[in-house]
């Protein structure tokens, strides 16, 4: 492990604190934008002040990731997501299904109704360079809401189950 240079560290500890809330801020700009300006902007300061973090805890030697130079330790086991899937009981694997179900499946459905609704083709939701939900009504507010809470409420629900 790198040696913890002090100076860096507090730089990126004040760092890591004053990213959160400009995060947390620009993630709700970018949900609400209602230009296309306004949405890459949001974007930006979404992920340019998250990234710096990264990189100065990188710098001072906070960082945990591995390094690709080291050789790896054999009796390390790397399970694929097939084999870690298939170690869960049915209830648990149920439970991820149907989070996963909720949200994927009810989120296309919420975008398809908006676009038939806006009279967009439903192709357009898909566009990453449009601001998506900028004209949502509150009953599709309402929708993705229900969405997150159902998908959240099955997911920890399997979570909960612990490790097999």
């Amino acid at each position: 492990m790198a040696e913890i240079e002090p100076f860096l560290e507090t730089f990126s500890l004040i760092a890591l604190v004053a990213v959160i809330p400009v995060a947390f801020v620009s993630f709700f700009f970018i949900v609400f934008a209602r230009t296309r300006r306004t949405y890459w902007i949001s974007i930006g300061l979404f992920v340019v002040p998250i990234l710096l973090v990264l990189w100065l805890a990188e710098l001072s030697g906070l960082s945990v990731f591995p390094s690709v130079s080291t050789p790896r330790d054999p009796s390390l086991v790397d399970n694929s997501i097939p084999d870690m899937l298939g170690m869960l009981p049915g209830s648990q694997l149920l439970l991820i299904a149907l989070a996963a179900l909720i949200w994927v499946g009810g989120g296309y459905v919420l975008f398809w109704k908006h676009c038939r609704r806006v009279g967009k083709s439903w192709w357009t939701a898909l566009n990453p360079l449009d601001p998506p939900m900028k004209d949502f009504n509150a009953k599709e507010w309402s929708a993705a809401g229900l969405l997150l809470v159902l998908s959240m409420f099955f997911g920890w629900l399997a979570l909960a189950m612990g490790n097999p």
